[in-house]
C-alpha cells in the first residue's frame, strides 16, 4: 500500500534496544513499525547486535562487523556494541557509547529516509540520531524514556561532577537539535516543557502501551513455562516480569517472600534477566527462601503464557522522586492478561491502578507492605480475578498501543514539513 502524501515515505529508527531484545523500547518500536507498515510507510531501523540485558551476545549474531536482516517488514542494520550486562557504571556508559559511535557510521554512509526517530537513554545514541537526520537533511523527532542525567544522579548511579556536567550538556544539545520531542507521561512532559532547549510547543506524548492481541488471558498450561516455574506452578504465584536492574528495587521483593515464607500456598517468580540478578539470587539463598525461583529472561511473545501463572504481577520502582512521574510499561502487559498489579511506588500509575481498581498501590521500598498486599491477594482469588479483569477492560480501552501511536503519528505528520512528508 502506498503511503498518503500526509505521511513520510521512509523512516529511520535510530535506538539501541530492539527485537529480540526483552524491552520496552521493543515494543514500544514493534508498535510504531506495524502501525507504520500498516500505512504504507518504509521503516529503516540502526541499531546494536542484540545482547540486552545479559550482556551476552544472542545466538544467531556475531559480536562484531556489520549484520543486516528484515524482521516484520523493517530493514534493520546492526552495528556493534561493547555488550554489557553488569552493574559498573564506566562499563556501562562504554556500553552506551559504543553503539553512538558505531552507529555513525551508518550516518557516514547515508540512509534515505524522510524523517529520523532516536531513543534516549542512552543519551549518547541521541548525537547518533542526530548526525543521521542532518545528513539526511530531514527533521528529528527525539523519544526520552527518562530523563538523563537526572535519573542516574537520583539512584546514586552517577554522581555531580565533570561527567554529569558533559551529560547535561548533551542533553540539552539533543533538544535543541530535535524538531520534536515524544515523552511517556505527563510529569516527564511537564519537566520537559519547563526545559529551557525543549518547551511545550516541541513536546509530544506518546504513552506506553499494548497489544491486546499479543498480550491476553490465556490458560496456565503452557509446558515451558510449566517446566520453569517448577513446584512453584501450583501456588498462588507473585510474578514479577522485565529487566532486573537497580530502578526497579527488586530486593524489595526478596525481603517481602521471607515475610511470607510461613504461608506454604505462596510462591514468586522473576521472569528476566539483568545487572542485579546474581546479587538477588544470593540474598534469596542467604536468607534460606525456598518460594521464590529466577526464571530468567523470555521472549517479549511468551511473556504471557508465564503471566497466565500468576495470581497478581508486582512493579517495584525505587523511591526517587523521578519515578513518581514513571508508567512502567511493563505494568500494562499484566493487566492486559487479566492479572491485577501490586505496583510498589507513588505518583501516576499509582493513581491510575486504585482509581480503576485492578490492583493495589503500596509505598515503594516497603517490604512490609507489599507482604500484606500479597496475603490480601493469596487469600482472595475471586477478587484478584475481578480486579484483574478490571485492569484487561482498562488496557484494552486505553492503552491498544496500535490506536495510541496512530493517533500521534497523524498529529506529528501534520505538523511537518511539505518535504518531509514527500510532498
Amino acid at each position: 500500500m502506498p503511503p498518503s502524501a500526509a505521511y513520510p515515505r521512509t523512516v529511520l529508527i535510530v535506538t539501541q534496544y530492539f527485537w529480540p531484545e526483552p524491552s520496552a523500547p521493543s515494543v514500544r518500536y514493534a508498535a510504531i513499525i506495524r502501525t507504520l507498515r500498516s500505512l504504507g510507510v518504509s521503516v529503516h531501523v540502526i541499531t546494536g547486535v542484540p545482547s540486552y540485558p545479559s550482556g551476552r551476545v544472542a545466538k544467531g549474531y556475531r559480536p562484531i562487523g556489520f549484520q543486516a536482516e528484515d524482521h516484520e517488514g523493517a530493514h534493520i542494520q546492526r552495528f556493534p556494541l561493547l555488550p554489557y550486562g553488569g552493574a559498573n557504571k564506566w562499563l556501562r556508559l562504554l556500553n552506551h557509547g559504543s553503539l553512538a559511535t558505531t552507529s555513525m557510521f551508518g550516518a557516514l554512509r547515508g540512509v534515505r529516509c524522510d524523517l529520523v526517530i532516536a531513543e534516549s537513554p542512552p543519551l549518547p545514541l541521541a548525537i547518533s540520531g542526530i548526525a543521521h537526520a542532518r545528513r539526511a537533511g530531514v527533521p528529528l523527532v527525539l523519544y526520552v524514556a527518562d530523563k538523563w542525567p537526572d535519573v542516574a544522579i537520583e539512584m546514586g548511579a552517577l554522581h555531580e561532577g565533570w561527567v554529569a556536567a558533559r551529560l547535561r550538556d548533551m542533553e540539552s544539545f539533543a533538544y535543541r537539535s530535535a524538531w520534536r520531542i515524544a515523552v511517556p507521561t505527563d510529569g516527564l512532559f511537564a519537566r520537559l516543557a519547563a526545559h529551557r532547549d525543549a518547551g511545550p510547543a516541541k513536546t509530544t506524548l506518546l504513552p506506553n502501551g499494548v497489544d491486546p492481541a499479543v498480550f491476553h488471558p490465556m490458560d496456565a498450561s503452557d509446558p515451558e513455562a510449566t517446566r520453569a516455574l517448577g513446584d512453584l506452578a501450583g501456588r498462588a504465584l507473585f510474578m514479577y516480569a522485565g529487566t532486573i536492574g537497580q530502578a526497579q528495587a527488586l530486593a524489595t521483593i526478596v525481603d517481602a517472600a521471607a515475610l511470607v515464607r510461613d504461608d506454604p500456598t505462596i510462591g514468586f517468580a522473576l521472569v528476566g534477566d539483568g545487572p542485579e540478578r546474581a546479587r538477588l539470587e544470593e540474598r534469596a539463598r542467604a536468607l534460606g527462601l525456598d518460594n521464590i525461583r529466577f526464571v530468567g529472561a523470555v521472549p517479549p511473545d511468551r511473556v504471557a503464557a508465564y503471566l497466565a501463572f500468576a495470581r497478581a504481577t508486582i512493579a517495584p520502582l525505587r523511591d526517587v522522586a523521578l519515578f513518581v512521574a514513571t508508567r512502567p510499561a511493563k505494568v500494562l502487559p499484566s493487566l492486559a492478561c487479566a492479572r491485577p498489579v501490586i505496583f510498589c511506588g507513588r505518583g501516576e500509575m499509582a493513581a491510575f491502578i486504585e482509581r480503576e481498581g485492578c490492583g493495589i498501590a503500596v509505598a515503594p521500598e516497603d517490604p512490609a507492605a507489599l507482604a500484606a498486599a500479597i496475603r490480601r491477594l493469596a487469600a482472595d482469588e475471586a477478587g484478584a480475578r475481578a480486579m484483574g479483569e478490571r485492569g484487561r477492560a482498562w488496557a484494552v480501552r486505553e492503552f491498544d498501543f496500535g490506536a495510541i501511536v496512530r493517533r500521534w503519528w497523524d498529529a506529528l505528520s501534520a505538523a511537518l514539513p511539505p518535504r518531509a512528508r514527500g510532498t
